[in-house]
């Protein structure tokens, strides 16, 4: 079973019990990414281990963003990201 974990700024993973966490690592394969307050994810997508979505930015629907990646504040993620990189702009670009 995969679980994905979504850190916020306002939230954190505080809310989640440290056991709670350690058995989740255990027992399945685990993903962290942080989504700032104001980012915009639309429908379906699926996002990689250790990605940064900055405040403002929006991820269209069907999208997959690769881990180890950084969507920069106010981008718009239009097509799938295969590779780690920074991605700023409108459409995001590396």
């Amino acid at each position: 079973m995969r679980v994905l974990i979504l850190a916020n700024i306002d939230m954190g993973l505080y809310k989640f019990r440290r056991e709670l966490l350690e058995e989740l690592v255990k027992e399945n394969e685990v993903y962290f990414c942080h989504v700032a307050v104001g980012a915009h994810l639309c429908g379906t997508v699926t996002i990689g281990n250790a990605t940064w979505i900055g405040a403002g930015a929006t991820v269209s629907n069907n999208v997959n963003i690769c881990g180890e990646c950084t969507i920069g504040a106010g981008a718009v993620v239009v097509k799938d990201i295969t590779e780690p990189g920074t991605y700023i702009g409108v459409p995001a670009r590396i």
